[in-house]
C-alpha cells in the first residue's frame, strides 16, 4: 500500500528536531540549575534555525511550481503548512523581548539601549539583502524604477506599514516586528502607559476579527498575526514565574500539536490567514518554547553545535533564502538543466546554497555589527538570544 507524503515526511520532522537536542534524564540531586533571568537560552536559538529551515522548504515548494521550473510543488504540498514558522517566530519574539527586557519596563533610562540594540540587530543585514534585490532587478527588469518607486523603497528600508509588501518581500514580518518593538518601547518609557497601549492593541485585534478595519495603520494593527506577540509575552511570564514539570513532554506535545495543525491545514480544514491557524500554531509554539526554556533553565537540555550554527544564521537565512532559491531555479531553467535534476538534489542544493549565503552574511555583517553595537563585546558564535525573532515569511509574501 502506498503511503502518503505526509505519513513519510512529517514524522521525520520530529526526529530531525530531536536530533539537534540532547536531553538529560534528571538534574543532579538537590541542584536546580537556573541561569540568570534574561540569560542565554541556547535551545531557543536552535529552535529558530529549525523553524527557518521549515519556511525555506515551504518557499522552495512554491517557487518550483511555475511551468518554467518543475510545474508542480517540489514535495507535492507536504510543507504547505511551513508558513507556520512565522507564527512560531512571532510567539518567540514576544517571549524573548519580555524575557530579556521585563526588568526594563518603566525604566526610561533603558529606552535608548533597547532601541539601539533592536535597530542594529534588524537593519544592517536587511538593508544589504534589499540592496541586492534592487540591484539584480535593475539589471534584468526594464523600467525597474516603475516597480520600485522611491517612496516605496524608503518605506521598505525603514520598515513602515505600506499598502504593498516591502522590496524584500519577506520583510513584511519585520514590519510587524518594528511595530511590536515600538509599543514595547512605550512600556519601557512608562509601564502604566505601556499597559494601556498593549490592552488597547489587544482590543483592536479582537475587534478586527469581527469588524473589518478600515485604513492602512488600523488594518496592520488589527492583523491576527499580532496576537502571536501577546502569546509570546504570556509564554515568557509563565517561564519566569512558574515551575514547569516534565518540560520534555511540553516540548514534544507542542511539536506534535504544531505538526497536527499543519496536517489539518494541508487537508484544507482552515486557510493560511484564518484565526484558527493563528491560535493552533500560536499555542503549539507556546508549548514548545515553555518546554525548551524550562528544560534548559533546570539543566535538562543541551544543544548540539549543528543546531546552534543553524540558529546563529537563521535571521540571515530568513532574509536571503527566497532570493537564493529563486535565482538558482532561474539559472537552472535558463541552462535547461532543471528537468534533469532530481527533486531531492534540487532541494538539497538550493537549501545548502541558502545556508552558505546566510553564513557569509552572519559572519561578515551581523556579527561585526553586533560586536560594534555592543561596544566591542564580541558575539563569539554562542550568541543565543534572538532579538529579531520574526524571520520567516508566509505564503502571503
Amino acid at each position: 500500500m502506498m503511503l502518503s507524503n505526509e505519513v513519510l515526511v512529517l514524522p521525520g520532522l520530529l526526529a530531525l528536531g530531536l536530533a539537534g537536542f540532547r536531553w538529560r534524564r534528571r538534574v543532579e540531586q538537590g541542584c536546580e540549575l537556573r541561569p540568570p533571568l534574561g540569560g542565554k537560552l541556547t535551545s531557543i536559538q536552535a529552535a529558530r534555525g529549525f523553524a527557518a529551515m521549515l519556511v525555506a522548504i515551504y518557499h522552495l515548494e512554491r517557487l518550483t511550481q511555475p511551468d518554467q521550473y518543475l510545474g508542480r510543488m517540489a514535495f507535492d504540498g507536504v510543507f504547505g503548512f511551513g508558513h507556520a514558522g512565522v507564527d512560531f517566530f512571532f510567539v518567540l519574539s514576544g517571549f524573548i523581548i519580555y524575557y530579556v527586557h521585563h526588568r526594563d519596563l518603566g525604566v526610561p533610562a533603558a529606552l535608548s539601549r533597547f532601541v539601539w540594540r533592536r535597530a542594529t540587530r534588524i537593519y544592517p543585514a536587511y538593508w544589504l539583502v534589499t540592496a541586492f534585490v534592487i540591484l539584480t532587478t535593475a539589471l534584468v527588469v526594464p523600467h525597474w524604477t516603475d516597480r520600485f518607486p522611491i517612496q516605496h523603497v524608503l518605506g521598505s528600508l525603514i520598515l513602515l506599514p505600506q499598502a504593498t509588501e516591502p522590496v524584500l518581500t519577506v520583510g513584511w514580518t519585520l514590519v510587524h516586528e518594528v511595530v511590536f518593538y515600538v509599543l514595547f518601547a512605550i512600556g519601557i518609557a512608562s509601564r502604566r502607559v505601556g499597559s494601556v497601549v498593549v490592552l488597547t492593541w489587544l482590543a483592536i485585534i479582537v475587534a478586527g476579527t469581527f469588524i473589518p478595519p478600515e485604513g492602512l495603520i488600523l488594518r496592520h494593527l488589527a492583523s491576527n498575526y499580532n496576537l502571536l506577540f501577546m502569546i509570546g509575552l504570556l509564554t515568557a511570564h509563565i517561564v519566569l514565574r512558574v515551575s514547569v514539570s516534565r518540560p520534555l513532554l511540553w516540548a514534544l506535545g507542542g511539536f506534535c500539536a504544531l505538526l497536527g495543525a499543519g496536517w489539518t491545514e494541508n487537508a484544507g480544514l482552515f486557510q493560511v490567514n484564518d484565526l484558527t491557524g493563528r491560535l493552533l500554531y500560536g499555542f503549539s509554539s507556546m508549548a514548545i518554547i515553555i518546554g525548551l526554556a524550562a528544560a534548559e533553565r533546570t539543566g535538562r537540555l543541551r544543544v548540539g553545535r549543528t543546531a546552534m550554527f543553524l540558529g546563529d544564521v537563521s535571521y540571515a537565512l530568513y532574509l536571503v533564502h527566497v532570493t537564493v532559491i529563486a535565482n538558482t531555479l532561474w539559472l537552472l531553467a535558463k541552462s535547461g538543466m532543471i528537468e534533469h535534476v532530481p527533486v531531492p538534489v534540487l532541494a538539497a542544493g538550493t537549501l545548502t546554497a541558502s545556508i552558505a549565503a546566510a553564513a557569509v552574511i552572519h559572519l561578515k555583517i551581523e556579527r561585526p555589527v553586533l560586536r560594534w553595537a555592543q561596544g566591542g563585546r564580541a558575539s563569539n558564535g554562542t550568541r543565543t538570544v534572538p532579538v529579531a525573532a520574526s524571520q520567516v515569511a508566509t505564503g502571503t509574501s
